[in-house]
């Protein structure tokens, strides 16, 4: 989990800055997403990133969903093809209004949380964060509502 808090990390909050940070973002949301993105990686090793998406998707706008869904493929742009696969297989997704979106989310924090001397809060300081969206209601059209992939 080391991974998923230090992506989360890398999201800042109001009143923090983050060196490594390149787009300042307040979107709590995002920050679930990227502590849960990796959640089914021994779970679901085969779609590990659709379990995810899974989970958030009855508490968090469809984007957010999305791009949980989506970061394994978007992910690949940085390794897959050092092991003979195709870096390009996101662009299938070339034109999706959350493509962008996606996008950054792997370049900006998936992709650098893999440094173990990284400074991350504690697991215990996101707490509040996870309980207050995975309480919701799910499915209430006050979070969830807006366009479907």
């Amino acid at each position: 989990m080391d991974q998923e808090v230090e992506a989360a990390a890398l999201i800042p909050r109001p009143g923090l800055t983050q060196a490594r940070t390149v787009l300042v973002v307040d979107d709590d949301e995002l920050v679930l997403a990227a502590l849960i993105h990796d959640i089914g990686d021994e779970l679901a090793p085969y779609n590990h990133a659709e379990f995810a998406a899974a989970i958030i998707r009855p508490y968090v706008r469809a984007e957010v969903s999305w791009i949980v869904e989506q970061h394994g493929l978007f992910q690949n742009y940085y390794y897959v093809h050092h092991l003979g696969g195709n870096r390009h297989g996101r662009d299938r997704f070339k034109g999706h209004q959350w493509y962008a979106a996606c996008a950054a989310f792997c370049e900006r924090w998936d992709q650098v949380s893999f440094d173990p001397d990284y400074p991350v809060r504690p697991l215990e300081a996101f707490e509040p964060l996870v309980r207050s969206i995975l309480s919701r209601p799910a499915h209430d059209p006050r979070y969830v509502s807006g366009p479907v992939a």
